[in-house]
């Protein structure tokens, strides 16, 4: 069965985030809390579907992390990043893409951190799992939502003990897990995808750590 969440699209980051804070509050160590908003720029990829390719838009990406420490080198991760992007399409056998829609790729992800104490400079483990919503701005078309992993590395650069900056760099991965179609509007679907297929998707990025 297609794992799809659109009758509850949060589901399973409510569920992370509950895990996470659970966590967080029964360890003693959690006395640290960061906020971090980011911007940098997203490759968004393409996908090989029944039909020919589908290509999405590169462009600049921006959103929010929050981090709670867990142990000495372990923290929670909650973030949301958007991309504001476009659907083209590449019939087999031709050589030419043509634009379909413009569309909106939104992650929703919890996770883990590993944070190297190195005092000033502390290189950073990313690995989150959670949603990504595809959003074609035609409001005919049916949103897309799937489930997503994010690996990636980075390090974070403390000029106090409360002002910092962390750059990073993530692999985002949404995954097709069964036969599906997407992108439909009043029965039609623009594409077809066989399951096993994914998205691989990379942004690197900068942002401003408040911690408390």
């Amino acid at each position: 069965m297609l794992f799809r969440i659109k009758k509850n699209p949060y589901k399973i980051l409510i569920v992370l985030s509950i895990i996470f804070l659970q966590l967080s509050i029964s360890n003693s160590y959690a006395q640290k809390f960061e906020v971090t908003p980011f911007i940098g720029y997203e490759l968004a990829g393409t996908l090989r579907a029944e039909q020919g390719d589908v290509s999405l838009e590169n462009g600049v990406n921006y959103g929010l992390i929050f981090d709670v420490t867990v142990e000495r080198d372990l923290q929670a991760e909650f973030w949301y990043s958007r991309l504001e992007s476009s659907l083209s399409f590449k019939e087999q056998g031709s050589n030419q893409y043509n634009y379909l829609f413009d569309m909106s790729i939104e992650y929703f992800h919890a996770g883990a951190l590993y944070v190297a104490d190195r005092g000033t400079v502390r290189p950073i483990g990313i690995f989150t799992i959670g949603a990504t919503r595809f959003h074609p701005e035609d409001s005919d078309v049916e949103d897309d939502w799937r489930f997503s992993i994010a690996v990636g590395g980075g390090a974070k650069f403390f000029f106090t003990e409360n002002i910092g900056l962390r750059v990073q760099g993530r692999l985002l991965i949404p995954l097709f897990l069964t036969d599906t179609s997407i992108f439909c509007t009043n029965g039609t679907c623009f594409i077809n995808v066989q399951a096993g297929n994914m998205i691989i998707q990379a942004d690197m990025n900068a942002g401003l750590i408040i911690a408390f």
